[in-house]
């Protein structure tokens, strides 16, 4: 049982994490992902699973938080190939509305650091300026846009900092 706190509320819920390679997600699973990016982002569920099919490999990992069987967060690491070297991609953090400003991304986030720390990889997200302040609090670094071949328009580039130290 977590106690989660919004506006001086408390709502008691039992969070349940999940940590599941592409390869052993259910098809429900699946469908719960493209459901809570499809609020995120102005893609259909058609289009949501082309670029999943695509784009997501049998060995990525895909952080899941669940609140009474409801997907609430979501995130993804991808393991890529860039300029001939192993690194991963963290994408796609997306907490369901209903559900956010109650410390539900900072779970995610952790949980997704310590997966990220566990490998010997350079990891990088790209972000808007908004998310700078968030995601630098995490150990995220902002760097060239050169570093990657992946270039995304009017994005940042941040790098985890492997100094950084978390509870």
């Amino acid at each position: 049982m977590v106690v989660l706190k919004r506006n001086n509320l408390k709502l008691k819920s039992k969070i349940n994490y999940k940590k599941i390679f592409t390869k052993n997600l259910s098809k429900k699973q699946v469908f719960d992902i493209l459901k809570i990016k499809k609020k995120e982002w102005k893609y259909g569920l058609k289009s949501q699973q082309n670029f999943f099919s695509k784009n997501y490999h049998s060995d990525d990992v895909h952080n899941l938080i669940y609140i009474k069987n409801n997907l609430v967060a979501y995130n993804c690491l991808k393991f890529i190939k860039n300029k001939n070297k192993k690194i991963i991609i963290f994408d796609s953090l997306v907490v369901d509305k209903k559900y956010r400003n109650l410390g539900i991304s900072k779970i995610i986030m952790l949980k997704s650091i310590k997966e990220i720390s566990k490998h010997n990889k350079n990891a990088y997200l790209y972000t808007d300026k908004t998310l700078l302040k968030y995601y630098r609090e995490f150990g995220w670094i902002k760097i060239n846009k050169n570093k990657l071949d992946i270039k995304k328009k009017n994005k940042n580039l941040l790098k985890f900092n492997e100094k950084y130290k978390f509870d």
